[in-house]
């Protein structure tokens, strides 16, 4: 899970960090919350397609998850 800080280091200067690495400046704390949100959503759908390539990757052909054989109905065979 990715740590979010924003902070303002001048009167019209606000920084936005993701694990402690500045990622934006804006110019007012709503544009910071703004792309702070926008950041961790794009974040998000990265994590989720990555749990879905992984686990596509790893299932093997014809194979149910569990390891059984897939039928020609595709059923399990128990």
């Amino acid at each position: 899970m990715t740590e979010y800080v924003i902070k303002e280091v001048s009167q019209s200067l606000w920084m936005v960090f993701a694990d402690r690495r500045s990622i934006c400046a804006c110019a007012d704390e709503n544009e910071a919350l703004r792309l702070m949100a926008e950041h961790s959503a794009a974040n998000n759908v990265d994590h989720a397609n990555l749990l879905m390539t992984i686990a596509a990757n790893k299932k093997p052909a014809g194979r149910e998850p569990g390891g059984a054989p897939l039928s020609s109905s595709g059923c399990t065979q128990r």
